[in-house]
């Protein structure tokens, strides 16, 4: 899965261009800032493995509703 920043939530909350920004007039657009967090969240998502601690915390809640609705024994399986 690819992850989201919330743009509703999400801010720049201090901006220093520096020297060279402002000579060569290379700014860096919100867009890119918003492209490189999300990059760099997967990196990391990954790195932490938690892709599969969410499957494994998914397939838990599903075994546990369905024992409180009787069935015991279920086998939870994820699409890719």
């Amino acid at each position: 899965a690819t992850p989201v920043v919330d743009q509703n939530r999400s801010g720049v909350i201090h901006r220093d261009d520096g020297l060279l920004t402002r000579v060569f007039n290379n700014e860096v657009s919100a867009s890119d800032v918003q492209d490189q967090a999300t990059s760099h969240l997967g990196d990391e998502a990954q790195l932490r493995g938690l892709p599969a601690q969410a499957k494994f915390i998914a397939a838990a809640d599903v075994r546990a509703a369905l024992r409180r609705i009787g069935i015991a024994d279920a086998t939870v399986t994820f699409g890719s």
